[in-house]
């Protein structure tokens, strides 16, 4: 049978016990939250969205007139809700200019499009023009499309290296715009109030001015993204550390009460009775 002072040592040591296994239930219920959600994302459908775009083109100079928004389609596990965009009807008048030619109707949605986006060109023409007049367009006029493009890039970046042009010309020196001007100046990595053209220069100066003053306030996104997750942790050790306190108040001190409580009575009853004797 257990002595007085075997139990004594047992019930001090009980409180050191439970301490030392506290953390390990805390970060065991974290890990277990942790995998949970990781199962519930990888059963998640994969989504994503396929857009299609009327792009109107000044059949001259390839300008680009306007940009409109056709139809968007959603894709699941890589396949759309339709196989078709609904595209509707490209404007036959925008300002001054009429639409030129036949504009397809129908266009399949590709799921595998990577940027999500797609255009469909269509050709403008001035009001006032004849289908004889596009012979007698100026070829060096044409060719200053690719030129002035070329220029703003130099002036920006002190190169040619990595220019990417805005359009092609043909064998027959017809300019054919591959991209609008928003695509091309991030094509460029030119900014985004800088147009090819004679006023670039100035255009160019201005906008690499307000680009150092955006940088200069410009918060990462990875401090962003450090702070959140430090602050998540800080808040994960706190939590664990206010369930080990709530585990010893709530838990090991009652405990250590009633096993003395419990050994201590019926000691004095004995005590007692040999006191009498």
């Amino acid at each position: 049978m257990l002595n007085k002072k075997t139990i004594i040592k047992l019930i001090s040591a009980l409180p050191i016990a439970l301490i030392a296994i506290s953390p390990n239930i805390a970060y065991a219920d974290n890990s277990g939250g942790e995998q949970s959600s990781s199962e519930t994302s990888q059963s998640k459908e994969s989504v994503s969205y396929q857009s299609a775009y009327w792009r109107c083109i000044n059949k001259e100079n390839g300008q680009v007139l306007q940009t409109m928004y056709a139809d968007t389609v959603k894709v699941v596990d890589g396949v759309p809700e339709r196989k078709m965009f609904n595209l509707g009807q490209v404007p036959k008048q925008i300002g001054d200019y009429q639409l030129a030619g036949q504009v397809t109707t129908k266009l399949e949605v590709d799921p595998s499009n990577p940027s999500g986006m797609t255009y469909i060109d269509c050709d403008y023409l001035p009001a006032h023009h004849s289908e004889a007049d596009e012979h007698h367009i100026q070829p060096d006029k044409q060719q200053n499309i690719v030129n002035d493009a070329k220029k703003a890039y130099r002036n920006y970046h002190h190169t040619d290296k990595g220019f990417v042009a805005p359009g092609y010309y043909d064998q027959h020196n017809q300019y054919h715009p591959t991209m609008s001007l928003d695509e091309w100046r991030q094509k460029n990595k030119m900014p985004g109030t800088v147009t090819p053209g004679p006023n670039s220069k100035t255009q160019i100066a201005a906008a690499k001015n307000k680009a150092k003053k955006q940088e200069k306030n410009k918060v990462p996104g990875s401090k962003e993204k450090a702070k959140k997750a430090a602050m998540a942790k800080n808040k994960a050790e706190v939590k664990a550390q206010n369930r080990n306190a709530n585990i010893l108040k709530f838990v090991v001190i009652p405990l250590i009460a009633l096993a003395i409580i419990s050994i201590f009575i019926p000691w004095q009853k004995i005590k007692g009775k040999h006191s009498h004797k």
